[in-house]
C-alpha cells in the first residue's frame, strides 16, 4: 500500500482511494474489522504525509436493516451520507448504481439509486470534487468500445450538470465537518 501511495503521488493524484480490509465474514466481526481498519489506515498516515497525498476511504459494508440486505453506505441512504460528510469532508466520489443487494457497478440511472436525490444533496453541499464512474462492462466487443465509452461519458456528465443546476437553484446548503471527529489526513468517502 505504501508503494501505491508513492505511485499515486508520482502521477499527481491528490487523493488515493484505498479499500478497507475485509478478509473475513463481516457479520459478527464488525467491531474487529473496524478496529483492524482503523489501525491499517492510521499506519498509512505518515506515508500519505510524506508523499503529500490524502487517503480516500472506501465506505465499508454493513447490513441495511430497512432493506434486509448488504448496504454499501455507512450513513443510510446516499443522500444522508453526502449530507453527513458535507463540503469540507467529501472530496471525491467513484460512483455506480445497483439494486441495493449487490455491488453491480451499473451506470448511474440503471439501478435503484435515486440520482435526483444524490445530485440535489451534492449541489446542496456545494460539491466540487471529482466524480468517477465505477462501472463494469467486461464483454464489450472491440468495435463497440468507442461508442460505449462515449455513452459512458455522456451518462457521467449528466449528474455533474445536475449538481451544477442544484447549486444555482440554491437549497439546503449543508456543509462543514458536522457530526464527524477529525482523523488526521483521512477523508471518509
Amino acid at each position: 500500500m505504501i508503494r501505491f501511495l508513492e505511485i499515486s503521488a508520482i502521477f499527481g493524484a491528490k487523493v488515493a482511494v484505498i479499500h478497507p480490509l475485509h478478509h473475513m465474514q463481516y457479520e459478527g466481526h464488525e467491531e474487529e474489522i473496524i478496529e483492524r481498519n482503523m489501525r491499517f489506515y492510521k499506519g498509512l498516515i505518515p506515508y500519505a504525509k510524506e508523499y503529500g497525498i490524502k487517503i480516500g476511504v472506501e465506505n465499508m459494508t454493513r447490513i441495511d436493516e430497512r432493506r434486509g440486505c448488504r448496504a454499501q453506505d455507512v450513513c443510510g441512504t446516499p443522500k444522508e451520507f453526502i449530507r453527513a460528510l458535507g463540503h469540507d469532508r467529501l472530496k471525491l466520489l467513484h460512483v455506480h448504481d445497483n439494486d441495493y443487494t449487490y455491488d453491480q457497478h451499473l451506470l448511474p440511472y440503471l439501478g435503484k439509486i435515486d440520482w435526483g436525490e444524490v445530485t440535489k444533496a451534492l449541489g446542496d453541499i456545494d460539491y466540487d470534487g471529482d466524480l468517477t464512474l465505477e462501472i463494469y462492462a467486461p464483454d464489450t466487443p472491440d468495435e463497440l468500445l468507442q461508442p460505449t465509452y462515449d455513452y459512458f461519458d455522456n451518462v457521467g456528465k449528466y449528474p455533474l450538470n445536475e449538481i451544477e443546476r442544484y447549486k444555482k437553484i440554491g437549497g439546503d446548503r449543508i456543509g462543514g465537518k458536522k457530526n464527524f471527529k477529525e482523523v488526521d489526513s483521512i477523508l471518509f468517502l
